[in-house]
């Protein structure tokens, strides 16, 4: 299988490529080893291979950069560069490697050397023969311009395909250092955030030392006078026991005044109980029974058996103080007898 490529350097290939004007068929793949894709290659096109200059090679080799300097674009594998004497012709990448594609670029290409071959043996034995005249020059100057002319618009083509590839690049690299900068932005006021937090969090902690040490200093002072006053007398201490005694008292009588405690009956029959102040809204006692899963439910009197839609009044204007009990009824069953 190895006879049909040519055992030489790829610089010599490209040399009789120009010289004799011959197909070279450049495989590049991935690895050396890759012998399963290159058999099987060889098998299916091997008339073809052998009718060319063939030669395999893997990607790593450094005689690649030679070629790198016809194709500048990056070399995928596997991959197929057709070349002529006027230079890459064809480039089939790894979707494109398939029988029928394959076949038809190479005999295309075949095809046109063979015409060429043919009419320069043509011309030679014509002009042996003494047969080739003026209008036969003016052809063949004819045919020369015209190639030359198609060689011309394929370089023009090349070089505007290249320019908008150019254009294409430019256009990706702004893109791309807009997206940097953007992102740049982003993370500097990002950094400005977490420093303000920082900050914050510094001035917090600072003025919760100040406030601790405050108190601390104003707890020994009192510890200080109230040392003094239990030296003073025992009677004196007694007197002020007697006044913190009062004063908690007081204070535990005033929140009990604001305390409410409700009851209500659930839609399942369930009571539940809870303490309130006079503060909270019904809609606090509304949110403590959708708790249980209900919801779609009014508020009735226990006492009146009447309903009461204002969910933003306090406890203390509905005068719920010090205790008081409601019904939670659903819609579809506001029926008086339900809550009876």
């Amino acid at each position: 299988m190895n006879n049909i490529w040519f055992n030489a350097s790829l610089n010599t290939a490209l040399h009789m490529v120009t010289t004799n004007n011959k197909l070279l068929l450049l495989l590049i793949v991935s690895k050396p080893t890759d012998d399963d894709f290159v058999n099987n290659f060889a098998c299916q096109f091997r008339e073809y291979l052998s009718a060319c200059v063939s030669i395999v090679m893997d990607k790593s080799r450094e005689e690649l950069a030679l070629f790198k300097l016809l194709y500048n674009h990056p070399i995928t594998t596997p991959s197929l560069f057709v070349m002529n004497k006027g230079g890459l012709q064809h480039v089939l990448k790894e979707n494109e490697l398939y029988k029928e594609n394959v076949k038809r670029v190479i005999e295309m290409y075949i095809s046109e050397i063979l015409q060429h071959n043919q009419k320069v043996q043509t011309t030679i034995r014509k002009m042996i023969c003494g047969e080739l005249v003026e209008h036969e020059f003016d052809e063949m100057r004819q045919e020369k311009r015209e190639e030359e002319k198609k060689k011309k618009d394929e370089q023009e083509e090349k070089k505007k395909k290249d320019e908008q590839e150019e254009r294409q690049k430019k256009i990706t690299r702004i893109r791309k250092l807009q997206q940097e900068e953007e992102k740049k932005k982003r993370k500097e006021l990002l950094e400005k955030e977490q420093n303000k937090e920082k900050e914050e969090e510094k001035r917090t902690k600072i003025e919760k030392t100040r406030d601790r040490e405050i108190a601390i200093k104003m707890t020994e002072e009192l510890k200080k006078i109230k040392a003094r006053e239990n030296q003073q007398s025992r009677a004196f201490a007694h007197y002020k026991n007697e006044e913190h005694q009062l004063s908690l008292k007081l204070k535990d009588d005033v929140l009990k005044k604001r305390r409410i405690q409700i009851g209500v009956r659930l839609p399942n029959g369930e009571i539940k109980k809870a303490v309130f102040v006079k503060e909270d809204q019904l809609f606090t006692v509304y949110n403590f029974v959708q708790g249980f899963g209900f919801d779609g439910f009014v508020f009735v009197d226990g006492r009146t058996h009447n309903e009461i839609n204002n969910l933003e009044a306090t406890l203390d204007e509905l005068h719920f103080w010090p205790s008081f009990y409601l019904h939670a009824v659903l819609f579809n069953k506001t029926d008086p007898s339900y809550y009876q």
